[in-house]
């Protein structure tokens, strides 16, 4: 007699290092870089406190304004926050001095810090290959944070990214933040380049990913939350046929390849989690409200 046993896998095995890049150049204001800092550093703190596995394994800090520089190398985020802390607040300081450079310095910077970061994670994946106490992460994701046109910086890391070593790179994630009206930079602030490259290319690229946000720490830490995902749940768990668009004989169907991801974190994964409960209240999603409560009643974000 046979018995059945489901496949089983280690949470978060396959979490990524974290490179976060910020282009601190114009127009990049002092308070979209304030809103950005707080809410990556009230992620980074929860991921430190959620138990289990590593939810960011590791985390490293660079910076673009009239130069590139790499502030806080790739570690491992646990016993480091204060570090991480250290170098932010660094990061911050020089934030203050806002350059405007041409787009073709800027263009080189940036060609510069992608190649710089993947250096450095190739370095430290030597370095570590022996440790047994700490697993380094087998590839990395790098998000760049801008407040300049979003498309322009897309279409020449798509262009960058074709003479680079990427095998152990996940993704590049351009974040463009709206400024305080709300608006985003769709005008170059910058010279125009002597040529433009083709897109047509891009449209079933997804590789370099562009994210529109508002510069609000709320809006921000609802993005930078999605880091503390199960990045092995990135495969296909369901695909759905649809009908074919055109009736013709040899039309294909379109398919839909889905994955599942989670939705909450789970409360017993908390510092004194046992006091937490999930609400199951409707009026409380309908307000805005958290489905992750306090007993006594206070919401949380």
């Amino acid at each position: 007699m046979s018995r059945y046993k489901p496949d089983t896998r280690a949470a978060f095995s396959r979490q990524p290092a974290h490179y976060l890049l910020f282009d601190v150049g114009q127009p990049m204001t002092s308070t979209q870089m304030r809103n950005a800092i707080t809410a990556v550093q009230n992620v980074l703190m929860l991921a430190c406190s959620i138990r289990g596995g590593s939810r960011i394994p590791a985390f490293g800090l660079a910076m673009i304004n009239q130069n590139f520089q790499n502030v806080y190398s790739l570690e491992a985020i646990q016993g480091n926050f204060s570090k991480i802390s250290a170098a932010f607040n660094s990061l911050s300081y020089q934030a203050k001095i806002s350059e405007k450079v041409s787009f073709q310095e800027f263009k080189d910077y940036l060609y510069l810090a992608i190649n710089s970061l993947l250096e450095d994670f190739k370095s430290k994946s030597e370095i570590m290959s022996g440790n047994n106490k700490w697993q380094f992460p087998p590839q990395m994701q790098i998000t760049f944070v801008t407040a300049k046109d979003g498309s322009d910086i897309q279409l020449c890391l798509e262009e960058a990214v074709k003479t680079m070593n990427i095998a152990k790179l996940k993704k590049i994630q351009v974040v463009q933040l709206q400024n305080e009206l709300g608006n985003l930079v769709t005008e170059r602030n910058m010279e125009e380049p002597g040529q433009k490259i083709n897109t047509n290319f891009l449209k079933g690229v997804e590789f370099v990913v562009l994210v529109q946000v508002a510069g609000t720490e709320k809006e921000l830490e609802s993005f930078f939350k999605t880091w503390l995902l199960d990045c092995d749940i990135d495969h296909e768990h369901l695909r759905i046929s649809l009908p074919p668009s055109v009736d013709l004989p040899g039309s294909a169907s379109p398919v839909l390849k889905c994955d599942i991801g989670e939705c909450l974190i789970n409360p017993l994964s908390l510092p004194f989690g046992h006091r937490y409960q999930i609400q199951m209240d409707f009026c409380s999603i309908q307000l805005g409200g958290s489905g992750l409560t306090k007993s006594a009643g206070m919401l949380l974000g």
